[in-house]
């Protein structure tokens, strides 16, 4: 295929070459594509993604896949602990916490927070509920809020829900972010 280049010497003289490569063709066709669909018309592309996402089935019927600990956690190590049925559960750090507290979860007649877990963590009253996640090989996770209580959280916006992209390290977290938190903030109304 034939392209014509051009280059405008010192003297602003145009010189026109013909070049005959499919590199340079390759090139051509990427410049062309990205003027046509500037920045703005893919975040735009992206951001209506993003809509039609959240209100399809996929995203609506996602806790139909979620599962919760059985039974009591045995510690594994510090952060990670086993249910009665083998599956392992990690504690997740407070600051992926933020969006699983709901108001008015401390109550006075919480005499033996978290029991169900060994070895339990002290209470924390600007973070009293517990994010557990537990990994699976495809890359999503369940997820479980553990209020004080012994009760998992499994109604409201704060509920923990199935994870399409588990938070795990950086493209994990963004992922995440993208397919699980915004749809979520978008409609968390859930089958």
């Amino acid at each position: 295929m034939l392209i014509q280049f051009h280059w405008c010497t010192k003297n602003k003289v145009e010189l026109f070459h013909i070049i005959n490569c499919t590199y340079f063709c390759n090139i051509n066709r990427i410049k062309n594509i990205y003027k046509k669909f500037k920045a703005r018309y893919i975040l735009a592309a992206l951001l209506i993604g993003l809509l039609l996402f959240s209100f399809s089935d996929y995203h609506l019927d996602r806790n139909k896949k979620n599962k919760l600990p059985i039974g009591k956690l045995s510690n594994l190590d510090a952060k990670t602990f086993s249910d009665e049925v083998g599956n392992t559960w990690i504690l997740q750090p407070n600051s992926k916490n933020e969006f699983h507290q709901p108001s008015g979860v401390l109550s006075n007649d919480v005499s033996f927070p978290y029991s169900i877990l060994e070895n339990p963590p002290k209470i924390n009253t600007e973070y009293p509920c517990l994010k557990l996640l537990c990994m699976q090989k495809d890359g999503s996770s369940y997820e479980a809020i553990l209020k004080p209580n012994n009760n998992y959280l499994t109604t409201g916006k704060e509920r923990g829900t199935f994870n399409y992209a588990s938070p795990e390290g950086f493209w994990g977290s963004i992922k995440h972010t993208f397919i699980d938190v915004i749809p979520h903030f978008i409609c968390s109304e859930y089958k």
